[in-house]
């Protein structure tokens, strides 16, 4: 049973895909499906990326032709499974048990929704980007 569908969608200009999908497979909840969705002839992410996570079956490739960000993550919605959804973009990076924190959060309580708070880090050339404030 899939317990979160993660939808990740994948842009043109999107340069952090590949991070962000080894990240969220390398969660402690394992009970996940990751919905990379874009258009699959833009680029040859579609090609490369379940060779570079070697074919994991958690990963599916969601060919959206919508050209805004909300009509792929619509496109990623109508063909998810999971009990739950959450939206990740490249270049997120999070913890490996936040998923499974989410879940048992929400699943508990049975909640329709639960989230949590992040922060920006800098990079080395000064800008902003998601991540762990400690």
């Amino acid at each position: 049973m899939t317990k979160i569908s993660v939808i990740l969608p994948v842009l043109p200009h999107s340069t952090q895909t590949y991070q962000t999908v080894f990240n969220l497979l390398s969660q402690n909840l394992t009970e996940i499906e990751v919905l990379a969705a874009g258009n699959t002839e833009i680029g040859d992410w579609a090609k490369i990326l379940p060779i570079e996570t070697g074919y994991d079956p958690r990963l599916r490739i969601i060919d959206a032709k919508g050209i805004t960000e909300a009509a792929i993550k619509n496109e990623a919605m109508q063909q998810s499974t999971g009990e739950y959804l959450i939206f990740i973009h490249p270049g997120d990076r999070m913890l490996p048990q936040m998923l499974a924190m989410l879940y048992n959060l929400a699943s508990r309580y049975r909640l329709d929704a639960a989230g949590c708070g992040y922060a920006f880090l800098q990079t080395q050339a000064g800008m902003p980007r998601p991540g762990r404030q400690d």
